[in-house]
This record gives C-alpha cells, structure tokens and sequence, in this order.
C-alpha cells in the first residue's frame, strides 16, 4: 500500500475513523515532512515518527554528551507549537496557523507541505552550506531537504536570532 493509502483503511464499515491507528499511519504517511521540521526546530538529527515523533536532543556538561530522548505527542502537537511556528514562517505563524487550523485533518499535512515548501518565496537567511537539495515527495508535496548539509554551515546561518521576538 502506497504511503498517501494509509490513512483510508482506518475506518469502520459504516465510516467511523478508528483514531489511533489513523494517528499512526497518519505520521507514516508524513514522516518525512515531520522529520525535516523536528531536525531543523530543535537542531537534532536522529528522529523517530511512530505513535509520537520522538528526536534525541545531546546536552553537553561534565565533559560528557547526554542524549535526552524528547517526544512530541502528535502530529498537530508540532505543527501548532507557537516556537515551532515561529521559526518555520517568522512573520506570517500566526497567519500560517490560521490556515493550517481551519484545514481539515485529512488534507492538513498536504497544506503544511506546502507552507513548509513556500517558505522559499520569503526572505530568509541564506544557506552556506553544502547539501545535497534532494527532493523529497512526502504528504503529497515536494520540498527540499537541507538536513543533510554541514551541521555547523547549516545550522549557523538557517536560524534567524531574533525569531523569538517576531
């Protein structure tokens, strides 16, 4: 069964939508969209999309590196973080929550794709460093993938400083 088929098995005979298993491979069907927000929000690189989008966030202290495993409940637990949301669209979160809020659950995460992609056509700051610009094809949309660059080019120069004040 292709990926965007997942969630259409998740019903009763009689149409009753079977909400955890929905959840679930609602976060297949978008694992790529969710890990490409997780790694870029919270600077992490391992992530986790099943029942929860779980990351490991490295806490450094005591000459020693501390992996902390961090879990985000759902789907819309992400996507409807204020930070989160900040980050992603700077000026335009709460307009971009507002769409994303008032999109149905089942084309939600197509909406989101889309946002995430068009984030292109708004000044941001530059990328330095090198990736690879694969496309990726999740939650019925492409958009590119910078996780992939050098973490410190990447990392240093993607994150506005000032996003929290936006």
């Amino acid at each position: 069964m292709k990926p965007q088929e997942l969630t259409k098995k998740d019903y009763t005979p009689n149409g009753l939508r079977i909400e955890g298993q929905y959840e679930n491979d609602r976060n297949a069907q978008s694992a790529d969209l969710f890990k490409c927000i997780i790694r870029e929000c919270y600077n992490v690189t391992d992530v986790i999309i099943a029942h929860h989008l779980v990351y490991v966030k490295v806490e450094k202290r005591d000459g020693f590196d501390y992996q902390i495993v961090e879990e985000v409940p759902s789907a819309d637990a992400l996507i409807f973080d204020h930070d989160v949301a900040k980050r992603l669209w700077g000026g335009a979160w709460r307009d971009n929550l507002t769409l994303l809020a008032l999109e149905p659950v089942e084309t939600r995460d197509k909406l989101l794709a889309q946002l995430y992609a068009d984030r292109s056509k708004t000044p941001k700051p530059a990328l330095s460093g090198k990736c690879d610009d694969g496309v990726l094809a999740g939650a019925g949309a492409d958009w590119v993938d910078h996780s992939n660059c050098a973490r410190d080019d990447y990392w240093g120069d993607r994150i506005d400083p000032n996003w929290q004040q936006q």
